[in-house]
């Protein structure tokens, strides 16, 4: 049997529950957005915005789990990028790389990510055709021994006398060396 002190120690009880505020519903937990490295391919027969000659790049993209874009639309990359980050999509600062007309890509991006206030880590140039300055960007230019390739100015420049245009991207010591630039940026806090 239950005193009647019992009974009212419980209807105390219920009561104070009753009062209480209920938990707040368990909040989903978003990932925290993805890391971004844009690789711009460049010039192929018989397709300008092919990937004939791209095959480098497009194994470093591979490596980092990402696709290549031609070289041709750089400006769309950018503003694409700059839309992603922006909504969250994707983390700052955002890596870029490319080869060729794709290394030309990758700069303009660059600057079109500074100008709309993305930030942008580092920047992979292979054998670029044109010298846009690139100082105050993390940038690495992979020079061969090509006539077409151009000293970028405020780039990191590692020169490859023994490699041509095309074997730039293909050389198994400068994938690895990409790499390990763009994987040591990826793993800083």
């Amino acid at each position: 049997m239950i005193s009647a002190r019992q009974l009212a120690l419980l209807a105390c009880v219920l009561a104070l529950a009753s009062c209480a505020t209920p938990p707040p519903p368990a909040q989903l937990v978003s990932p925290p957005p993805a890391h971004k490295v844009s690789l711009s391919r460049g010039l192929s027969i018989p397709n300008p915005c092919g990937t004939v000659f791209a095959t480098g790049i497009m194994q470093i993209a591979e490596a980092v789990g990402e696709q290549t874009v031609s070289w041709c639309f750089a400006a769309a990359e950018a503003a694409q990028i700059a839309q992603a980050v922006r909504a969250g999509e994707i983390a700052e600062p955002v890596d870029l790389a490319g080869h060729s007309l794709g290394a030309n890509a990758a700069q303009t991006i660059a600057h079109k990510l500074r100008d709309a206030g993305i930030r942008v880590g580092r920047v992979l140039l292979f054998d670029p055709t044109i010298d846009r300055d690139m100082t105050g960007f993390d940038a690495t230019e992979f020079m061969s021994r090509d006539w077409r390739a151009v000293p970028v100015t405020g780039a990191t420049i590692q020169v490859r006398g023994d490699l041509d245009h095309l074997q730039i991207t293909t050389d198994p010591a400068v994938q690895a060396e990409a790499l390990k630039l763009l994987n040591k940026r990826r793993a800083a806090p």
